[in-house]
């Protein structure tokens, strides 16, 4: 059993630096830059739940999602490129 943690990720973005409105686009832009086994990791105030059902939505098996870091302050994401 590999209990090792994760890689870092290649690329972090923190949400609260983004220009508002522009925090979708960026994440997922990133994410379609990334080559499969690299990862991002999203760091927001609030749990993404969304953002990963549209991710398993419109890009399915493409990506896994492992919670580093769930509330109640910050959420802390590392998304990995599987496809």
């Amino acid at each position: 059993m590999d209990t090792a943690a994760p890689a870092p990720a290649s690329v972090v973005i923190d949400v609260a630096t983004l220009p508002p409105g522009s925090c979708r686009a960026t994440i997922e832009g990133t994410f379609e830059s990334l080559a499969p086994g690299e990862a991002l990791e999203v760091v927001v105030g609030h749990d993404p739940a969304p953002l990963r059902q549209r991710f398993a939505t419109l890009r399915p098996g493409a990506s896994v999602w492992t919670y580093l870091e769930s509330g109640p302050v910050t959420w802390r994401v590392r998304v990995e490129r599987t496809a």
